[in-house]
């Protein structure tokens, strides 16, 4: 299977289940390919939502929808006549226990060369663990130095912050998009910088990095994932 189909089988499946869960994807057109849709999601490393789709596939007869699309309506309307039948395994789906996106992006990028053999952390995420080790590291001395007084609502909403962009990209729990789950991620410091300047707290500066840090993140990744 070239590139280019691995691409679009993913992306189909992506969109149709976003939009409507399996019930819809195996209603349309790109039902045909589910069993490809699994072998293209394998290739690009994504092992546990192959897994999803190889289960809500192992529903119909036989453990595989047909190709046939007229063979596979009637079996699916007579066998699940309602969209709610795929719910649980929609739920798993939208918890994204994987980075589809990002899987693309690598697998893109450097082709089919062992991405089905492996499943490496992205680059970003360690991005990120560095960019708030030395946003925490700044804090501290920033109070140290300028013998300022902490200010405990600022080590509060900082930390709640830290951990929500851990959660929402790391391991991509709170959002089912990963353009709002990073649209919220970068109005988190960007609110935080407008409080505190508005206050003249000690991390304004802290905070005003991470902002700019968090909108070109934004930024980058809708001119060059998403191409939006």
């Amino acid at each position: 299977m070239d590139q280019p189909k691995v691409i679009e089988l993913v992306t189909d499946l992506e969109d149709e289940v976003n939009n409507g869960g399996f019930h819809q994807y195996f209603n349309n057109s790109s039902g045909d390919n589910t069993a490809e849709t699994i072998q293209a999601l394998e290739t690009i490393g994504a092992f546990a939502v192959a897994d999803i789709v190889r289960r809500a596939a192992s529903k119909f007869p036989g453990a595989m929808p047909p190709k046939d699309r007229n063979q596979r309506l009637d079996m699916l309307w007579s066998n699940f006549p309602v969209a709610n039948e795929f719910s649980d395994l929609d739920g798993e789906f939208f918890s994204y226990p994987e980075d589809l996106s990002g899987l693309m992006l690598a697998y893109k990028q450097t082709g089919a060369n062992k991405m089905s053999q492996s499943n490496r952390p992205m680059l970003w995420v360690w991005v990120l663990r560095l960019m708030f080790g030395t946003g925490l590291v700044w804090m501290y001395f920033d109070v140290k130095l300028s013998s300022q007084r902490i200010v405990s609502s600022d080590i509060i909403i900082f930390g709640s912050a830290m951990a929500l962009m851990f959660i929402s990209s790391w391991w991509r729990l709170l959002y089912t998009h990963w353009f709002y789950e990073k649209l919220i991620a970068t109005l988190g410091p960007a609110t935080m910088f407008l409080a505190s300047w508005i206050r003249h707290g000690p991390y304004t500066d802290v905070y005003g990095l991470l902002s700019v840090i968090m909108l070109i993140w934004l930024a980058t990744y809708v001119s060059v994932v998403r191409r939006w």
